[in-house]
C-alpha cells in the first residue's frame, strides 16, 4: 500500500544558440541560477543580469513548415541587487545571448 507520494513538475529551460559567425552555444538554465541576459523586449534589445525565480510554460506554437508544434516558456528573472524585487518576465523565444554566472552564497558577489 502507497503511503505517500512527493511528486513536483519542474521546468527548465535547454537553450541552443547559434549566431551568424556560426558558433554556438548551449546551456541548461534552471530555477535559482544567476544569469547575465540579453533579450528583445518590444523591439528593444535589453541586457540584464538576475536570478532565475520561475519558470513556467507560456504557450503552443505551430510551424506550419515543419508540422510540428513547440512549447514556449517564460522565465521570471529577478534582477534587483538583493533578489526579491526587480522581476523581468522573458519570453524565451526573445533571448538572444546568455551567460551563466556563478554565486558564492556566502558572498553574493558575481564570480563568473
Amino acid at each position: 500500500m502507497l503511503l505517500n507520494n512527493k511528486s513536483k513538475l519542474c521546468y527548465r529551460i535547454e537553450l541552443d544558440l547559434t549566431f551568424d559567425d556560426d558558433s554556438n552555444k548551449k546551456a541548461t538554465i534552471n530555477v535559482d541560477d544567476t544569469i547575465h541576459i540579453s533579450f528583445r523586449k518590444n523591439g528593444v534589445k535589453l541586457v540584464r543580469q538576475g536570478k532565475v525565480r520561475n519558470i513556467y510554460p507560456s504557450r503552443i506554437t505551430e510551424s506550419k513548415l515543419y508540422g510540428t508544434n513547440k512549447l514556449s516558456a517564460i522565465i521570471e528573472l529577478d534582477c534587483s541587487k538583493d533578489y526579491q524585487k526587480e522581476l523581468h518576465k522573458i519570453d524565451i523565444d526573445d533571448i538572444l545571448d546568455f551567460l551563466p554566472l556563478e554565486v558564492d552564497e556566502e558572498d553574493p558577489e558575481i564570480i563568473g
